[in-house]
């Protein structure tokens, strides 16, 4: 007996988040799929052919410890500004101001025990660490009184040599210099004058433990003009002069806020300077190659000149690459983009979309590198907004940080991280604000400031990997659609409607039947599948290759290869009656094409046009072309061709796929490059767009070539195409052959990424399938093979940036 076997995932559209003692949670979020929907449903259809063990699995999260109790470390009530840095060895460096006293530093030594303990590390101050000081005299007592003001700003960063190193402005605008003297010391180097104005600066050290500052001067000097400038320190060494980077006398008025400065340097001469003015609107960057001596001619982060780039910041991955990273103001969610370089800075990569999970977006970041990954950390707003305000990215009023990570290949899904403590004495719960995290070795702490002026720290208690957990993944068990006894000829096609309604069809024949002359039909009725219904029937033809679109009227289409293209449509209320469909009719051809092969047909979301795409793989005439219908299918126009396969001089085009991107209406299609009979040579995969319905395409566009086969396409969101297809896998399995491999579009397929293979289809027995919900998030399904030579089922879903595993 043949069966046909469906199971599907539904994510509801709201889930509450996890809790641990430190109010750390995991954000889900559902699936936006088509609107009007609750849950979103994730359908995977396949037939087989004898008894198969199934079971439902669940990756769940649990509810476990993951931080140490945090600690009052001030004690004086006195206490704000607290900033912390983590060295790589788990030692913490704290900092924070002290009203009194002025700064005060504590150097947590590593945690050795089960809870974190500060017996026997007391803070001291540091002198000279302030913005300003002023002596006056109490008229009353005739007393000297010095009071202290501080620092508007304070960075902190550490090195590999477990030196804390400090940058701030004063109330005169110099940007001053003071490090720890030694590994171990508690004792501060005196303060050193780096710039006699300056509103902005970012730092970071590299590989070889030298440290690296941009900032922006606002005020000319001898020989020093407005502008962005670098310097540099080596771990042994005094500070370089510093050079220029990008003059620009609108930095003289600038303000701070309006300033985001990134840098970032591979430790073997080339160094990254990105930066973002809110005047002009856009991000630049320069790369030096020379250790800073000399800069490139500044360049748009976005790329091309239309394009907008805002906040950006920069890092290096383990092999010395760099990544940038900055935000599109008009992108999905809070508008993510990264663009890579492997030549130092020479050039870049196409931007690629990322973090497409992120909805409350940070103004301002910062990246570390810690378990063999590159992690960022964020301020998030407060109050309801999607994006924090440029005080709450300084985390002087923050109350949640957001970490993501990045093990190279990928992102993971967000973290946003609380921070409270118990008052030990008043037995009270206190949330903390002025929340900063820091993030090195294999740890990750937290400081943070309560309403009695007292600064609060904390330190993980699992490791970083345990920190960011993944969602649960819940899928049904599998339903019997179909018991018919003969063989399914083809593969399951499914649409869905932005009612929530969902429809599939496939062709199979029965017991005794040579060929597959019958059309099957099911539908989801919300809990469950419909038993198989037959909605066409011709004993005289073989039917393949059917394809299923939704309309916005409640209509279904349905096309197929039934010796030349087949076309009827029902609406979606009688699709299980083999007499709700309308007579079967044969689209038109090209003359002297007597038949075609692989249609594939969309609807438009907004309206009544229906496209069908389909190829002539063979003889004259060959090619792709496409089909239109402006009236729900009632008439049809003459076809378009798409590609002339006969004037490429191609053997064979075959297999194209077709989407619409609905916000500017451009049709984006693939197709292959094939070769005639079964011979197993290099074939393509190649793409072309129309921006006008379909009546004039781009000239046709290589993807990939060897040995690929089956492309197919999808739009998760305006502006992103997404295509992927199968390749055969040198020294593969004979039962899994084939590797998935994939490659993205940012910007409407003008610029595409690298292809790559995707990550867990890399042993697959045949076609992997491709869809879409619509708002972002792709998913990708196939048939592998584990290690006891068994099939499985593997899914895994993109939401933006990258596969999941």
């Amino acid at each position: 007996m043949r069966k046909i076997i469906v199971k599907h995932r539904t994510t509801h559209g709201s889930t509450r988040p996890q809790h641990v003692p430190l109010n750390h949670r995991f954000r889900i979020q559902g699936f936006a799929g088509l609107a009007s929907i609750i849950s979103t449903f994730v359908v995977l259809f396949w037939g087989i052919g004898s008894g198969l063990s199934l079971s439902l699995a669940m990756a769940q999260t649990s509810d476990v410890n993951t931080w140490f109790p945090a600690l009052n470390v001030s004690n004086s009530g006195a206490a704000s500004q607290p900033v912390i840095a983590a060295s790589g060895d788990g030692t913490s460096h704290v900092l924070w101001w002290d009203s009194f006293d002025g700064m005060r530093y504590l150097r947590v030594p590593p945690a050795i025990s089960s809870t974190l303990t500060l017996s026997g590390v007391r803070p001291v101050v540091v002198p000279g660490m302030w913005a300003d000081r002023q002596a006056t005299t109490d008229v009353r007592t005739g007393r000297a009184v010095v009071s202290l003001v501080a620092p508007s700003t304070l960075r902190l960063l550490t090195d590999d040599l477990n030196r804390a190193h400090a940058f701030w402005p004063n109330v005169g605008n110099q940007l001053l210099y003071a490090a720890t003297t030694g590994p171990a010391s508690l004792a501060w180097s005196q303060p050193t004058v780096l710039a006699d104005s300056a509103s902005t600066m970012d730092i970071t050290a590299d590989v070889s433990n030298t440290l690296h500052l941009a900032y922006v001067r606002t005020t000319p000097a001898t020989g020093l003009q407005p502008g962005l400038y670098y310097r540099a320190k080596t771990a042994a060494g005094a500070w370089l002069p510093p050079t220029l980077v990008y003059s620009n006398t609108y930095f003289r008025v600038d303000r701070p806020q309006d300033i985001t400065l990134g840098v970032a340097a591979d430790g073997r001469g080339a160094v990254v300077v990105t930066w973002y003015q809110v005047r002009l609107g856009q991000s630049f960057f320069a790369h030096s190659s020379d250790f800073g001596r000399t800069w490139s001619t500044p360049e748009l982060a976005s790329g091309p000149a239309n394009h907008i780039s805002a906040q950006s910041n920069v890092f290096t991955s383990s092999k010395g690459d760099f990544v940038l990273v900055y935000v599109d103001p008009g992108g999905r969610g809070c508008g993510f983009n990264q663009r890579k370089s492997t030549d130092a800075g020479q050039t870049w990569t196409v931007p690629e979309v990322i973090l497409g999970e992120i909805k409350r977006c940070p103004s301002q970041w910062r990246f570390a590198r810690a378990t063999d990954k590159i992690w960022m950390v964020g301020a998030l707003p407060q109050s309801g907004s999607n994006r924090a305000t440029a005080e709450e990215a300084n985390t002087r009023g923050a109350v949640t940080n957001i970490v993501v990570s990045w093990n190279e290949t990928e992102w993971s899904s967000p973290a946003e991280i609380n921070l409270s403590a118990v008052d030990s004495v008043l037995r009270q719960n206190r949330a903390l604000g002025c929340l900063g995290i820091s993030i090195a070795g294999s740890t990750m702490v937290g400081v943070g400031c309560d309403a009695r002026s007292d600064v609060w720290i904390s330190q993980a208690s699992v490791s970083l990997d345990k920190l960011i957990v993944a969602p649960d993944l819940t899928w049904s068990k599998f339903a019997q659609v179909s018991n018919r006894h003969g063989p399914v000829s083809s593969s399951v096609a499914v649409a869905a409607a932005k009612q929530g309604n969902l429809y599939a069809v496939w062709t199979q024949s029965d017991a005794g039947e040579t060929a597959a002359s019958t059309i099957f039909f099911s539908r989801w009725v919300g809990t469950s599948w419909l038993k198989a219904s037959r909605i066409i029937y011709d004993p005289k033809l073989k039917f393949e290759q059917p394809s299923i679109a939704a309309s916005a009227d409640d209509k279904l289409h349905l096309v197929w290869n039934g010796g030349r293209i087949r076309y009827s449509r029902a609406f979606a209320r009688d699709a299980e009656a083999e007499q709700g469909w309308k007579t079967a009719q044969d689209l038109p051809m090209p003359s002297n094409v007597k038949a075609g092969k692989s249609p594939h047909i969309l609807a438009d979301p907004q309206g009544s046009g229906l496209y069908v795409i389909f190829s002539v793989p063979y003889n004259e005439k060959r090619g792709i072309y496409l089909l239109r219908s402006e009236d729900g299918g009632t008439t049809w126009k003459e076809p378009v061709q798409v590609f002339d396969a006969e004037a490429a001089g191609w053997e064979s085009a075959d297999q194209p796929q077709i989407q619409l991107d609905p916000r500017d209406n451009t049709l984006h299609a693939v197709w292959l490059k094939a070769n005639l009979g079964n011979r197993i040579e290099p074939q393509a995969v190649y793409y072309a767009r129309s921006t006008n319905g379909g009546q004039a395409w781009s000239q046709a566009q290589k993807l990939a070539e060897g040995l690929v086969d089956t492309p197919q396409i999808a739009i998760p969101d305006h502006g992103q195409v997404y295509v992927v297809w199968n390749q055969i896998r040198s020294g593969g399995l004979l039962s899994a052959p084939f590797e998935a491999w994939g490659q993205s579009s940012p910007d409407g397929g003008e610029r595409w990424t690298e292809s790559r293979p995707l990550p867990g289809f890399r042993e697959i027995s045949g076609k992997v399938s491709l869809a879409t919900d619509g708002a972002g998030r792709l998913y990708l399904t196939g048939v592998s093979e584990n290690a006891g030579g068994a099939s499985e089922l593997v899914y895994s879903s993109w939401s933006g940036q990258d596969w999941s595993q």
